[in-house]
C-alpha cells in the first residue's frame, strides 16, 4: 500500500472560493485534486460526481481542472455553499448588493427583525441577545435581495459567521459552549463578504466554463443518470465522529430555518455519540448502498474513490476499510477494489480523528479505489 503525504497547509488551500465556508471534516483541495487526477482517466466523457459533496471542494477543483461535475448532499447548507462557490458572479454586481444590504441594515423595522429571528431550543444559551438582534438584521436585509444568486451568495456569508458570533466552540467541529469576547456581527459580516467577493473574482479569472450541477438528494438513491459519471467521490462522516444535522452544523441550520429532523433521516448511519456498537453494521451497509449507487451511475471501467478511516470505539479498533471492501465484494456486484492509498494526516487534520479515548488518535485515513466492471450489476439485499 502506497503512503501519501501532502505538504499543503490550511492556508495553501484557501485559493479561489475554497474558504467561503468553514466546513469541518472537509478534504484539503490538494487531496481532492490528486483523487480526481488519479481516478478520472482520460478518454472518458462525463461528469465527476461527489456523492457527499459537503462544501463543494471537489466541484471547485473540477472547475479548475476543466471537468464538468455534479455534487450531491442531503444537507441544504452543503448544497447552498456548493452552488455559491461554483456560480461565477461579477464583482460589481456583488458590491452593489453589499451596499444595498448596508443601506437597509439600520432602517429595517423592529417587526421585521423579530420576524427573521428563529426560535429553537437553548437559543439564549448559544447566542447573546444583542447578537441575535444583529443576526436578524442581516438575515432580513439579505432576504430582501431580489436576485437569487446574489441572495444565496450573501446567505453563505451570513451563515459563515454564525459559529464565530455564537457561544459555540470554533476550533473543532463538535459543538461545545465556551465564553468569548464580544465581537461586532456587522463588521464580521462585511469583512467576510468583501473577502468572498475578492476570492470569487480569483475563480472568475481562471475563465473556466465547465458545467456544475448541485443536487440536494440522498447519496444512496440519486436522480443522476445511469452510466454517466467518469469518476465518483464518496467521503462519508467517519464512524462515531460527526453528525452534521444535530451537532456540527446545528446552529447554522437553525438560522437557515432548515428541518434538522428531516435531514437526519437521510444521513448515513454515523454512530454519533452512540454507546451501542450494534449500529456499526448499519454504517457499513449504508456505505455499501452509496457505493452501489456509485456503481450504477459510473461508466464501465471507471472508478469511485471512498475516503474512509478505521475508527475506534472506546478501546476497540474498527476495521472499517476491510469491512467495507468485504461488503462490496459480497453484496455489490460490478465493483472491484483496484487500489488503496494510506494518507498521512498533518496539523489540524489529525484533531478530528480522536476516538472516545483521548490517547487513541489515528494518524492516517485511506483512499480506496473501486472500478466498475463490465459485468451486469445487481445489488443483493
Amino acid at each position: 500500500m502506497q503512503r501519501l503525504s501532502f505538504n499543503e497547509t490550511n492556508g495553501d488551500g484557501n485559493y479561489a472560493t475554497h474558504a467561503f465556508f468553514r466546513y469541518f471534516g472537509k478534504l484539503p483541495p490538494a487531496v481532492v485534486r490528486f483523487m480526481i487526477n488519479e481516478g478520472a482517466r482520460d478518454g472518458h466523457q462525463g461528469a465527476v460526481v461527489d456523492l457527499m459533496c459537503g462544501c463543494g471542494t471537489a466541484l471547485v477543483e473540477s472547475m479548475i481542472l476543466g471537468r464538468p461535475s455534479i455534487g450531491v448532499d442531503v444537507n441544504p447548507i452543503a448544497t447552498l455553499v456548493s452552488r455559491v462557490k461554483t456560480n461565477l458572479i461579477d464583482e460589481h454586481t456583488l458590491n452593489d448588493c453589499l451596499d444595498l444590504i448596508l443601506d437597509r441594515y439600520e432602517s429595517i423595522s423592529d417587526e421585521d427583525i423579530h420576524s427573521y429571528l428563529p426560535r429553537f431550543r437553548n437559543q439564549d444559551y448559544w447566542f447573546n441577545h444583542d447578537v441575535q438582534i444583529d443576526l436578524s438584521r442581516i438575515k432580513g436585509t439579505v432576504a430582501q435581495i431580489e436576485e437569487e444568486h446574489c441572495r444565496d451568495f450573501f446567505t453563505v456569508a451570513f451563515l459563515s459567521i454564525i459559529r464565530r458570533v455564537s457561544n459555540g466552540s470554533t476550533r473543532i467541529g463538535r459543538l461545545f459552549h465556551e465564553d468569548k469576547k464580544p465581537i461586532s456581527v456587522k463588521r464580521l459580516f462585511v469583512d467576510k463578504s468583501n473577502g468572498m467577493i475578492k476570492k470569487m473574482q480569483e475563480l472568475r479569472s481562471l475563465k473556466t466554463t465547465t458545467k456544475v450541477k448541485v443536487l440536494c438528494e440522498d447519496a444512496r438513491k440519486t436522480s443522476i443518470a445511469k452510466n454517466s459519471a467518469v469518476f465518483v467521490i464518496v467521503h462519508p462522516p467517519y464512524f462515531a465522529l460527526y453528525k452534521y444535522s444535530s451537532d456540527v452544523l446545528r446552529l447554522e441550520l437553525e438560522w437557515l430555518g432548515a428541518n434538522r429532523k428531516e435531514i437526519s433521516t437521510h444521513e448515513v448511519k454515523d454512530g454519533f455519540k452512540t454507546t451501542n456498537l450494534g449500529v456499526y453494521p448499519r454504517y457499513i451497509e449504508d456505505l455499501g448502498a452509496v457505493l452501489a449507487e456509485a456503481q450504477r451511475i459510473l461508466k464501465p471501467e471507471c472508478q469511485v474513490c471512498l475516503v474512509v478511516n478505521n475508527s475506534t470505539f472506546r478501546e476497540q479498533r474498527l476495521p472499517v476499510v476491510q469491512d467495507v471492501c468485504t461488503y462490496v465484494n459480497n453484496h455489490v456486484n460490478g465493483l472491484r477494489m483496484v487500489n488503496c492509498f494510506e494518507r498521512g494526516l498533518r496539523f489540524q487534520q489529525a484533531s478530528y480523528h480522536k476516538s472516545a479515548r483521548e490517547d487513541k488518535i489515528t494518524s492516517e485515513d485511506y483512499l480506496v479505489y473501486f472500478q466498475k466492471t463490465l459485468e451486469t450489476p445487481r445489488v443483493h439485499h
